[in-house]
């Protein structure tokens, strides 16, 4: 742990590092932390989600099972569940409790995933890829439906459930509000099999170019365990 850095900013502000985490030796393109703060969960380029304990500094474990960067991360509001999205193409959910991977979704995106947004429940997940799709998945029942593709690839997303929405930033300096319904005749997720109980419509809230025409999917994906290693490297 390091402390002896300073920056000073305009209007007199000073700051300075006070907890160093010691250990990263790859580039790291994501982090989320718990709600109490005291964990850190970090994506990185040697494919591995690491897990940090905030009050000691101090590497707890790495979880494995993405074949490739991780490049997005988020933490559920009880602090135990993780979602991960990396360029293998795949979304895994891990139980931190537990240490390993309970679920993967593979299927869904046929690109790097560059972004996820879960509902409030955690329920459903929406995911946001390289070339521009968004996914929504319900996690409970392994479906998944596209729900419309942005021109560029998408950097960031955000639910918006008062307003059944959608925000989507992306690589083509746009930002959007996309609205949003899926539901089938019971109610839950449209499937292939049924597409035309499938409503959607788009909205675009802000700056860019006119949205794009969305298309509808579906597909089924499986559940892989991901492996555990030690809390070194």
């Amino acid at each position: 742990v390091g402390g002896g850095a300073t920056a000073s900013g305009g209007g007199g502000a000073l700051s300075s590092v006070v907890t160093d985490l010691e250990g990263q030796k790859e580039s790291v393109y994501c982090m989320a932390m718990d709600p109490s703060g005291t964990l850190l969960v970090s994506g990185c380029t040697q494919n591995i989600v690491r897990l940090w304990d905030t009050r000691t500094a101090e590497k707890r474990v790495k979880l494995k099972g993405h074949t490739g960067n991780v490049r997005v991360a988020a933490v559920d509001p009880t602090g135990r569940l993780c979602l991960t999205g990396s360029s293998d193409h795949t979304l895994r959910l891990w139980d931190l409790g537990q240490q390993r991977c309970v679920q993967t979704l593979a299927g869904v995106h046929a690109c790097s995933v560059w972004s996820l947004a879960p509902d409030a429940n955690w329920s459903r997940v929406y995911s946001g890829g390289s070339d521009g799709k968004v996914f929504v998945t319900d996690l409970a029942q392994r479906r998944s439906t596209l729900l419309f593709q942005e021109s560029h690839g998408v950097l960031n997303l955000c639910h918006d459930p008062a307003r059944e929405g959608v925000w989507a930033a992306t690589m083509g300096c746009d930002v959007r509000r996309w609205f949003t319904t899926v539901e089938d005749d019971y109610g839950g997720m449209s499937s292939s099999s049924n597409p035309g109980s499938l409503r959607q419509s788009s909205h675009s809230a802000m700056m860019g170019a006119g949205a794009i025409a969305a298309g509808v999917g579906s597909m089924g994906m499986g559940s892989v365990g991901g492996s555990l290693g030690g809390g070194g490297g």
